[in-house]
């Protein structure tokens, strides 16, 4: 029972610094002006020959995606500062399920905010679609390994 409660430490963890490092790279343009495109924006845009119509989409769905996620992060941040104060106590089952559900909701998301950029390009484009998702995938696993 010790040992799943330090796994799912570790997992939330892992998980957190995985979504920060996500948020950075997704999130570059916000400190932009308005006019200006975001730097994730000029980058797909740039790398996969997108036209205006799929730029358009790529910045509305990321617009919406961030704000359901986060909603998400708000309320994980709320689990996890519930947790927290019961420090002296053993982590409550219910707690740790509702954090986990919360995370599990959270790449759900993630997951169908990816299929959706994915389904508006052509099949030249989900080539390198697929490629630079498996590369962000892969650095992102190589940066928990070496910490």
């Amino acid at each position: 029972m010790k040992n799943n409660k330090v796994l799912i430490g570790v997992i939330i963890v892992l998980v957190i610094l995985n979504l920060i490092s996500l948020s950075f790279v997704w999130s570059g343009g916000n400190h932009h002006d308005d006019k200006k495109s975001p730097r994730v924006e000029r980058y797909l845009g740039k790398r996969l020959k997108l036209n205006e119509d799929q730029v358009s989409f790529f910045k509305k769905s990321r617009k919406g995606h961030f704000e359901r996620s986060s909603n998400l992060m708000v309320e994980i941040a709320g689990l996890r500062s519930q947790l927290a104060r019961q420090i002296e106590n053993d982590a409550s089952d219910s707690l740790l399920n509702s954090i986990a559900s919360k995370y599990k909701e959270l790449e759900k998301l993630n997951h169908e905010h990816f299929r959706r950029l994915r389904s508006i390009c052509d099949d030249q484009q989900k080539v390198k679609f697929d490629s630079m998702l498996f590369d962000l995938a892969r650095k992102g696993e190589l940066r928990r390994r070496s910490h």
